[in-house]
């Protein structure tokens, strides 16, 4: 059966405040993205590109720390303090699993 490869894209996100960054996503962050898509009734992945890509920014950016565990998702999308102006797929790379996840080595 063929089955598209999903990818953990590298993400890179440009706040309002002048802050910019890199991150490297995660199945759980994918993970993530589809329970809260679920929950909330979002579109696929697929169908909301960037509200796909913007959560994954957003969810590898608090774990590799570069953002507050306590920044909610809305603050970030849409309207806050913390405002992402843009958060784009710089790299479609797979993870090796054999190196050491970033911000865990």
């Amino acid at each position: 059966m063929d089955r598209p490869a999903l990818k953990n894209p590298r993400i890179h996100v440009i706040m309002a405040d002048g802050g910019e960054w890199d991150v490297q996503t995660l199945n759980p962050d994918i993970l993530k993205y589809e329970d809260t898509a679920l929950k909330h009734k979002w579109p696929q992945m697929t169908d909301a590109p960037q509200k796909w890509t913007t959560f994954l920014g957003w969810r590898a950016s608090i774990r590799e720390g570069h953002i507050p565990q306590d920044l909610k998702w809305e603050e970030f999308a849409e309207n806050g303090p913390r405002l992402a102006l843009s958060v784009f797929v710089s790299d479609t790379e797979p993870v090796d699993p054999t190196q050491s996840a970033p911000g865990t080595g």
